[in-house]
């Protein structure tokens, strides 16, 4: 910065952050909304569903049987998650800008 220059207040610096965080949300909601409709396939809840059963196959000890579990646990946690977080970017992306972001 030179002489000239000032410092951006803390009010200003947010509004920043919050067009920069609007944008961001913007920028990303079709890839969360179509990560959402794989995740929504009934096939996506079948490997799920078919994963389960081949895990009771398999010794409740042994690596196999662990990654099986983690695997059907991040199929399922995400298809709960992914519907709030289209809700958040959505409402994120169509907030107004504010006057010192304009």
């Amino acid at each position: 910065m030179t002489m000239a220059e000032t410092t951006p207040t803390l009010a200003e610096l947010m509004a920043q952050q919050t067009e920069l965080e609007r944008q961001i949300a913007a920028a990303t909601l079709s890839s969360v909304q179509a990560a959402q409709a794989v995740m929504a396939r009934a096939s996506t809840g079948k490997v799920a569903d078919d994963l389960e059963a081949l895990q009771a196959s398999l010794p409740a000890n042994g690596t196999a049987h662990q990654q099986i579990g983690n695997v059907i646990s991040v199929i399922r946690n995400v298809a709960s998650w992914l519907p709030g977080e289209v809700t958040r970017l959505e409402a994120l992306a169509a907030e107004p800008q504010t006057e010192e972001a304009a």
